[in-house]
């Protein structure tokens, strides 16, 4: 009986170790070739998400450096 259920218990391990690898797999193969994902990641890169940016530069897209100022008080927004 234990030698059953120690089967089983690797079997599981083995199901789940190949799912985590074709979610790996997918998240950074496929995933960044969806324009979608581009665009999702593109517009969080603008918006100053560091992790997004790194995620993209692996990929391959440049980031045009522009200096955004921004407003430091009321006054100036209005």
């Amino acid at each position: 009986m234990q030698c059953f259920v120690a089967a089983h218990a690797v079997t599981f391990l083995g199901i789940a170790a190949f799912t985590q690898l074709c979610g790996l797999t997918l998240y950074s193969v496929v995933f960044p070739r969806v324009p979608a994902v581009k665009a999702y990641r593109l517009k969080a890169m603008q918006q100053g998400s560091l992790t997004v940016s790194d995620d993209l530069a692996v990929a391959g897209v440049k980031k045009e450096s522009k200096v955004l100022i921004l407003p430091t008080s009321m006054k100036e927004i209005c």
